[in-house]
């Protein structure tokens, strides 16, 4: 990988960004946004109420208490800022 901007999609299960801009984009209900500075980055994503669990996969999220969760493919919540 070199310092050329790119979005490179692999398979279905993957997205490469390289880039020192920003880089907005919404698929679906996912609204993020993703920030390359040269010397690392940083994703933001848009608060939500908590989503309906898709069995087998899991959910990374934050909610407006501006905590980051994590929801298994059961539907269990677990909110990551707390010890």
């Amino acid at each position: 990988i070199d310092a050329t901007p790119f979005i490179r999609l692999t398979g279905a299960s993957a997205v490469l960004f390289n880039s020192p801009l920003q880089f907005d984009f919404t698929i679906s209900s996912l609204q993020a946004r993703l920030k390359s500075t040269g010397g690392g980055g940083s994703l933001h994503l848009k608060e939500c109420t908590t989503p309906a669990a898709i069995a087998d996969f899991g959910a990374l999220y934050t909610k407006a208490d501006n905590h980051l969760y994590f929801q298994d493919g059961a539907g269990a919540e677990h909110d990551m800022g707390s010890p």
